[in-house]
């Protein structure tokens, strides 16, 4: 009862209890007086009493009936009236009760819509007894129908993942020993079997007497969405980071596989040399996978292309030279399968895990030189990630063919230093042999034949003729 109602009623008791009260002493003093008189009656003169048709009996009881008369009529009388103001009080009361429980519904809506609005699923725990009450969103967020599951401590414990459930349990403790409000993220299994995860926000918000907890109430928000993409983008740090380290196209494509740690699928797809067909590239998916799909469609990857212009999104992301969203990644294998298999799409796509995908643009050189696709659980919100990965790995790419470029630059350059230290050699080794004036002209001429010998260089007819002065050292150019 609300305090000031309490309070109405305790003073409309207490008057009721003054009267009373006030009620009985008048009556007790009636009949002291009256049963005084009567005994002064006897007193001072029998007669009265002795009179014809009244005796000492009938006299005293009217006297009593009287007394008895006016002690009734007084307690009717304060009863009717504390009747009236009990009344006129439990009406007022009734009035303000009915206007707070009004106030308390449409406040209690309000929290509600503003609950459902938020996506937040309201519990309520009665910590000694582990009952406690879970609001419709916080089953259905978890896949289940509103109350399919008992409301309980226990319940809630038993849907925690094994890996989260000893350390949430005792962050929730700690809390309560503490009196503060908590904010937790674990995961909670659904009625699928799959996993989701919940941020939790609560607070202990009653104690009894003796300071043990009672109660405390918070809210469960679904998360999953933010984690995964959370988890997503740092894969793509992760990848990208590893592709600003990539020297060959196997490293990049080991800097990819950071992505099929959380079920995505990777591939590449450059365009042919008339940029009107795409051949496909598997970057992180397992090669028995790949057989599969290949034995199930009837054609190798590695050999099987198809036309650009036949799969819509591609040919929005080549001629926009922007990323796209597909939320249905089964339309697109579909237009990506030749005609016979057409029929596999849906199968080939559980099989790969395709559910949306998102294709960016691979630039170098402001020229678009093939695709990037990724496959899994995504969102449009995904999308910019996607194409700063693809700007990523077309970098990568550039700078796997400008380190091969080096490399054979390198290579050629090593080759001619060494042809032409080798040729430095030649060309010392003849001066000092035509030089030398101890050497006769034979000696001179088999030591040139023998070093010419060595070098690619040397012309097979300049050595023919005994004569050394018909030909001086030709060399073929």
């Amino acid at each position: 009862m609300p305090p000031s109602a309490r309070d109405r009623f305790d003073r409309t008791r207490a008057a009721f209890n003054r009267r009373i009260a006030v009620c009985c002493i008048v009556s007790i003093s009636v009949v002291v007086m009256l049963s005084l008189f009567i005994a002064a009656l006897f007193v001072v003169d029998r007669r009265i009493l002795d009179g014809p048709g009244v005796t000492q009996r009938a006299a005293l009881a009217l006297l009593v009936a009287a007394c008895g008369a006016f002690v009734v009529w007084t307690q009717q009388r304060a009863l009717r009236k504390f009747a009236q103001e009990l009344e006129h009080e439990v009406e007022r009361h009734t009035v303000e009760i009915s206007a707070r429980e009004s106030a308390l519904r449409a406040s209690e809506e309000r929290y509600e819509l503003a609950l459902a609005a938020a996506s937040d699923g309201l519990w309520d725990w009665h910590v000694p007894t582990g009952a406690a009450y879970f609001g419709p969103r916080w089953y259905t967020m978890l896949g289940y129908e509103p109350g399919e599951l008992p409301a309980s401590y226990e319940t809630w414990a038993s849907l925690l993942h094994p890996a989260d459930r000893e350390e949430t349990e005792r962050r929730i403790a700690q809390h309560i020993e503490r009196g503060e409000g908590y904010v937790e993220e674990f995961r909670m299994r659904t009625k699928s079997g799959a996993w989701c995860w919940i941020l939790a926000r609560g607070k202990l918000v009653e104690r009894d007497a003796a300071g043990r907890p009672l109660r405390m109430v918070g809210t469960h928000v679904d998360i999953t969405a933010r984690k995964r993409s959370e988890q997503f983008l740092q894969a793509l740090n992760r990848a990208a980071l590893g592709m600003a380290r990539a020297l060959t196209p196997g490293d990049i494509f080991a800097a990819a596989d950071a992505l099929g740690t959380l079920g995505f699928t990777c591939m590449t797809l450059p365009l042919d040399e008339n940029r009107t067909r795409v051949y496909v590239r598997y970057v992180n998916v397992d090669a028995p996978l790949i057989r599969a799909a290949e034995k199930l469609v009837g054609a190798r990857q590695r050999d099987y292309t198809f036309p650009l212009a036949a799969v819509d999104v591609y040919r929005e992301v080549f001629d926009t030279r922007q990323a796209v969203f597909a939320a249905d990644a089964e339309t697109v294998m579909r237009q990506v399968l030749p005609a016979p298999a057409r029929g596999l799409a849906g199968r080939l796509v559980r099989m790969f895990g395709f559910q949306q995908l998102i294709a960016a643009p691979l630039i170098v050189e402001n020229e678009v030189i093939g695709l990037l696709s990724v496959q899994g659980r995504l969102t449009e919100d995904d999308t910019p990630a996607v194409a700063a990965f693809a700007h990523q790995m077309a970098a990568a790419w550039h700078k796997t063919h400008l380190y091969e470029q080096a490399q054979q630059e390198l290579a050629a350059r090593t080759e001619a230093e060494a042809a032409l230290r080798e040729r430095e050699a030649l060309y010392r080794a003849l001066f000092a042999a035509t030089t030398d004036a101890s050497t006769s002209t034979t000696s001179a001429t088999t030591a040139a034949r023998a070093i010419c010998s060595k070098s690619t260089m040397w012309h097979a007819g300049c050595w023919d003729t005994p004569e050394t002065s018909c030909c001086r050292w030709k060399f073929a150019t």
